[in-house]
């Protein structure tokens, strides 16, 4: 099936989820670029180059190539060609694949914002905004679930905190802290909730097996990834590795620097969350767990074109779990498939993933499959929007 692109829903009529994925490109993305400028204090030159990106972007214009080499953090061997190859077809920001352009953004705004910030993050100062949003929901809500049983009811809750701990996303939000950081989200409702099986399979490898989880925001959703994990090792599982971005992108989305400013800020708290946190630096300390980096995860490329040596560690694995929608729109090429097209299917037949796959995600893009066609009509009945609204998972 074709890729989801801007152009899609240029129309007023266009479908919700096309509509989306329109505004993204041209309210969305210019507002995250604009954000970078009023949540940081870089000088004239570098807001004045952002503003021209936020321009580019919101007009339209074609997609222009990186042109620092200076910062190791733009990857501009892969995404030049890339890039180049949009050129070369005479695409535009609307008309790109919005896979691609979206992730491409945050290397253009690592160009402009890395020689001022000796490789600064720019998102960190709305990552603190919304660890702090969500401090009383995770310590009421969230951090009891870590004194629980970790049989397979107790596993399952976790998974479904998990799960609906993605709600809290800085890039729906245009890089502003709204009330999903903290939880104040609408009624959830699990299009599809196969949480006894993720259970059953998460507890088949209490044998000391080995578990990847693909992270996906800082704040209360790693916060109760963070919550996840522990139970898991509470369960037998020989080791947890936690998979991250290796620079920062989608705004929230958490990186190696992201886990210790984590760590750091629940130890601030103090009592439940201290306690909290020096448990999770024990599994660290221990070897049980470790946090690490790979460069494919801010790459466009999607799941069945792993380099060698992360498909490696990935089928390593006993069971993968691949958090939030950006994580869900690389597993299904973020295309345009038939809702019900069985989710098992693409992933061993089509995808080919290296490993057993639990998949986490609230619905927050115009892609889905996997779904029953009742669930489908049910959901459409709440709200025309209900595969963008990140209230359905």
């Amino acid at each position: 099936p074709p890729p989801l692109r801007g152009v899609d829903g240029a129309a007023s009529e266009s479908a919700a989820k096309n509509r989306f994925t329109y505004d993204t490109i041209t309210k969305r993305m210019p507002a995250i670029v604009r954000s970078v400028v009023s949540s940081n204090s870089y000088g004239e030159e570098q807001n004045a180059q952002l503003e021209r990106l936020a321009v580019e972007i919101e007009m339209d214009y074609g997609v222009s190539l990186l042109t620092s080499t200076e910062s190791p953090r733009l990857n501009v061997e892969w995404w030049n060609p890339v890039v180049q190859a949009l050129g070369d077809a005479g695409d535009t920001w609307l008309t790109a694949p919005w896979w691609v352009v979206e992730n491409f953004m945050y290397k253009r705004i690592l160009e402009i914002t890395d020689p001022a910030s000796d490789c600064g993050d720019p998102f960190l100062n709305v990552k603190t905004q919304s660890l702090e949003s969500a401090r009383d929901h995770f310590i009421t809500s969230v951090l009891p679930l870590a004194q629980s049983q970790v049989d397979l009811d107790g596993l399952r809750k976790l998974i479904l905190r998990s799960l609906w701990g993605n709600v809290a996303d800085l890039s729906m939000s245009g890089g502003c802290v709204d009330g999903t950081m903290s939880g104040q989200a609408a009624k959830h409702t699990a299009l599809v909730d196969d949480s006894e099986r993720a259970g059953e399979l998460l507890l088949s490898a209490g044998d000391g097996s080995s578990v990847v989880l693909v992270t996906d925001n800082c704040g209360l959703e790693f916060l109760s990834d963070l919550v996840l994990v522990d139970g898991m090792l509470r369960a037998g599982v020989g080791k947890v590795v936690l998979h991250c971005k290796d620079t920062p992108v989608f705004v929230s989305d958490v990186t190696p620097e992201d886990a210790w400013i984590t760590l750091d800020w629940l130890e601030k708290q103090g009592d439940a969350c201290g306690a909290f946190a020096q448990s999770i630096r024990g599994h660290i300390d221990s070897g049980r767990m470790e946090v690490v980096s790979h460069r494919f995860y801010t790459t466009s490329e999607f799941f069945p074109k792993l380099p060698m040596d992360l498909s490696d560690l990935l089928a390593a694995a006993k069971v993968v779990v691949v958090k939030g929608d950006a994580n869900y729109r690389r597993i299904v090429f973020d295309a345009h498939w038939d809702v019900d097209f069985p989710f098992q299917q693409l992933v061993t037949e089509i995808a080919q993933f290296p490993a057993p796959l639990l998949a986490l995600r609230t619905c927050k893009s115009g892609v889905a499959i996997g779904i029953p066609k009742d669930s489908v009509e049910q959901a459409s009945q709440v709200r025309q929007d209900w595969q963008t609204s990140g209230t359905f998972g």
